[in-house]
């Protein structure tokens, strides 16, 4: 296969990633065990080989976001349990039925639509419960309407129960904990109504290690299972090993002179004759993309911008990729589909391979993936 950026690739560590689902599962398992969430191409990794990879080590359960994701996890041949976390519209769901998936629903309105795609047959659900995101999920006060309902269609069963968690990356935030008492309660109003069981989830990466309590069933992990902790005060609490790495060839040696500009917009002035290289890697490739700042609290835009004012007063770059573990510094503004970095005070030509930090679910799915360790 050919790829339009031959000089750029990923390359995924599947050994590390199984090492990572087994340290998770022996550190912070729920009851039953975990659900190694793969949505977005997982993170960056590539969906159908990392399933792959997770499925030939028995995992217990995956989670995507969408139906399309699961679809093609079935297609390419994976068997395990698949959470879809977003709700399904109902004109997918003989197609989900029919590829052995159990939609998630979070209203009344679209149990007759599924009932009807079962066709009378025995049919499993997850209900998504909102605790306080407001982005999907059934809302508490709408608990009892939703299972008198359910009654009309005694083949429609559950087969989970579960809500999200989004301030567990922040430490001690009370809305975590507000949601997770919301739960409980709602759980046992779910409980009064049907007399089998279900599996409850609820905890993310971040509830998964600080909040035990939360762990029910299974732990949802995504961020944990590629390496990362998803917050500062969560680091080293488990032993994880990186399975991602973005690198790239440099296409291009050239020295310029002392006051000669660099890149777009002539930003960058060069105070003394330097050594630079062209790499073929942009911000169309995820590299240098930082999270918007649309919406946010005072406190995060102060930290955000405290963070820019060091950089700036300590003539830190911002941005930098690696050579022998060597950083070396971007110069000027990062170009679309090419960087400039400097070489100055190391032996890199043209051809030398450098590590990139990238954001790794702004990564085109087509980028050239490279992978160590049996799929």
């Amino acid at each position: 296969m050919s790829y339009q950026n031959e000089d750029f690739w990923i390359e995924v560590n599947l050994d590390n990633l199984i090492y990572n689902y087994q340290e998770i599962k022996k550190k912070i398992s729920g009851q039953k065990g975990v659900m190694a969430v793969v949505k977005a191409q997982a993170y960056g990794h590539g969906l159908l080989a990392t399933a792959q990879a997770l499925a030939k080590a028995d995992v217990d359960y995956l989670a995507v976001s969408h139906f399309g994701e699961a679809r093609e996890l079935r297609v390419g041949g994976i068997k395990s349990p698949i959470l879809m976390m977003a709700p399904s519209l109902p004109q997918y769901y003989k197609e989900i039925l029919s590829l052995n998936l159990a939609p998630t629903l979070d209203n009344a309105e679209n149990l007759g639509h599924l009932s009807e795609a079962a066709a009378e047959k025995e049919c499993f659900f997850h209900l998504k419960i909102n605790t306080g995101m407001n982005r999907f999920g059934i809302n508490a006060e709408d608990i009892p309407d939703f299972f008198l309902k359910l009654k009309e269609y005694p083949n429609l069963k559950i087969a989970s129960v579960f809500s999200h968690l989004p301030t567990a990356l922040i430490q001690n935030h009370p809305q975590t904990q507000k949601q997770i008492d919301t739960f409980d309660g709602i759980l046992q109003v779910i409980r009064s109504y049907i007399d089998y069981n279900f599996d409850v989830h609820l905890s993310n990466s971040a509830a998964s290690i600080s909040h035990p309590e939360a762990r029910y069933d299974y732990v949802r992990v995504g961020t944990l299972l590629y390496g990362q902790f998803p917050a500062p005060f969560l680091k080293g609490t488990l032993n994880l090993k990186d399975t991602w790495q973005g690198k790239a060839k440099i296409v291009e040696v050239r020295e310029v002179k002392t006051g000669e500009k660099v890149g777009y917009g002539g930003d960058f002035t060069a105070k003394k004759p330097m050594r630079l290289g062209v790499i073929p890697v942009g911000y169309t490739d995820g590299f240098g993309i930082q999270p918007p700042l649309n919406n946010i609290s005072l406190k995060i835009f102060i930290r955000q911008a405290l963070k820019l004012l060091r950089s700036f007063l300590r003539r830190r770059p911002n941005n930098i990729v690696y050579f022998e573990q060597k950083p070396l510094a971007v110069i000027g503004r990062i170009a679309m589909q090419t960087t400039v970095i400097s070489l100055d005070n190391t032996d890199a030509k043209v051809g030398t391979v450098v590590d990139v930090p990238l954001r790794r679910t702004a990564v085109a799915s087509s980028v050239k993936k490279i992978y160590k360790g049996s799929v």
